[in-house]
């Protein structure tokens, strides 16, 4: 009874258009940035965070395409663009440099758990009690975590250091925020991140067109999170300062 629920559901969300499920998460992005810092307040950003580097890292083995755009998208991309807009809240409500924290934070929690996971798969599994598909399952999502999660914490930590940074110079109008968002989420991260997990630690499982594909429907994608980001990040700023 209780699997049959989210099921269900998920056969729902498939019989939709795939653009809706992507607007349904960052809709659960965004009001989960703004609860937990109003109610947990710095400790739930940095909750956010960690979490958003773990999920996003899982996602990104799952490919799918939006009906109005002829390109592989991997998921986690919406996940991912959320946490500039966490820590542009952080940096906003308790500074840049406990909003550099959070990113050293996220990068080693999230090594701290694939490391975990490695480890875990090292043991010899028992093949009697029926669960040989999920012993599968993990060793197929978690073996190839290895060169996604670095290539993806190197451009973390890049385009969010290079978010921070800009954020002093451009973030006090809403032009500026776009700009500095655009600058890092898109151009900084998407370059460092396909460079080195499409082209440097490439395994031969990615053709040049497969890379240019993937990188070219993510900037579509963080062009369009940056957008509601921003709106969302300067209607925090407004009620803020009303408070």
């Amino acid at each position: 009874m209780f699997d049959d629920a989210p099921v269900a559901f998920i056969k729902l969300l498939r019989s939709c258009p795939a653009i809706l499920s992507s607007a349904l998460v960052y809709l659960l992005c965004t009001s989960t940035i703004l609860f937990l810092n109003k109610h947990f307040k710095y400790t739930g950003l940095c909750c956010y965070i960690v979490l958003c580097g773990v999920i996003s890292n899982i996602q990104i083995m799952y490919p799918t395409k939006y009906e109005f755009m002829p390109l592989a998208v991997l998921l986690g991309t919406v996940v991912f663009s959320s946490t500039f807009l966490a820590t542009d809240v952080s940096n906003k409500c308790y500074g840049s440099q406990k909003s550099k924290k959070i990113i050293y934070l996220s990068i080693i929690c999230n090594i701290f758990f694939i490391l975990n996971m490695i480890l875990m798969l090292g043991h010899n599994p028992l093949k009697t009690i029926g669960m040989n598909k999920y012993i599968d399952a993990l060793s197929l999502i978690f073996i190839p975590q290895v060169r996604f999660t670095v290539a993806s914490y190197i451009s973390f930590i890049t385009s969010q250091l290079v978010e921070i940074s800009l954020l002093r110079f451009l973030g006090k109008s809403v032009f500026g925020h776009n700009a500095s968002l655009f600058i890092s989420a898109i151009l900084v991260d998407n370059f460092v991140f396909t460079l080195f997990a499409f082209i440097i630690f490439n395994d031969g499982s990615f053709s040049t067109q497969n890379a240019i594909e993937i990188s070219l429907s993510a900037i579509v994608t963080r062009v369009v999170c940056n957008f509601f980001n921003s709106v969302t990040y300067h209607i925090f700023l407004k009620n803020n300062d009303a408070l």
